[in-house]
């Protein structure tokens, strides 16, 4: 099970630019309370259309109040709370998305960084973000639950982002 360097050539780079810009809709995000003020900030400085908890007047309300909020207004939660990577409680059917950042002894430099490379892999498209669940340990990893239509199945991948080097995958071997 080794990390595998992900590799485009630019040919493909392009082809892949040009297929996510099909999608429509930019990312709308919903920010949980326990998330550092300085990611909303990030977020909306990059003109990303960021809504906080509090905005809605849903600080100190329950999980499952925040969740169907996201829902409703169609925003990837992006919380440090792991109860909402249960799918039983919280299924990814039908979510917009949900994004677990690390703790935040991790340091509020690990939330941008992390999540800024992710953006650059996995596209600024709301749509492509749609029913999955991402889970970021702090360790320059990512993990990304999704339903694989080939398989009719979820599936989890894991993606690195070493500081010095090129995204890599998780392959099982």
């Amino acid at each position: 099970m080794p990390w595998k360097n992900i590799e485009f050539s630019k040919r493909e780079w392009k082809q892949i630019d040009s297929e996510i810009s099909e999608f429509r809709h930019r990312c709308r995000f919903l920010v949980d309370q326990n998330v550092p003020e300085d990611l909303t900030l990030i977020l909306r400085g990059r003109g990303y259309d960021t809504k906080t908890i509090g905005d809605y007047g849903f600080c100190g309300r329950d999980d499952g109040d925040v969740f169907q909020l996201a829902r409703k207004e169609d925003r990837i939660l992006i919380t440090q709370d792991g109860d909402f990577l249960n799918d039983t409680r919280f299924p990814p059917q039908g979510s917009p998305g949900v994004a677990v950042l690390p703790a935040h002894s991790a340091g509020e430099d690990a939330f941008a960084n992390a999540f800024g490379e992710l953006l650059s892999v996995h596209g600024d498209s709301h749509d492509l973000w749609y029913e999955q669940k991402l889970s970021f340990p702090g360790d320059e990893t990512v993990s990304i639950r999704f339903r694989d239509a080939s398989r009719s199945r979820w599936t989890t991948v894991r993606f690195r982002f070493p500081g010095n080097g090129p995204p890599m995958v998780w392959e099982d071997e």
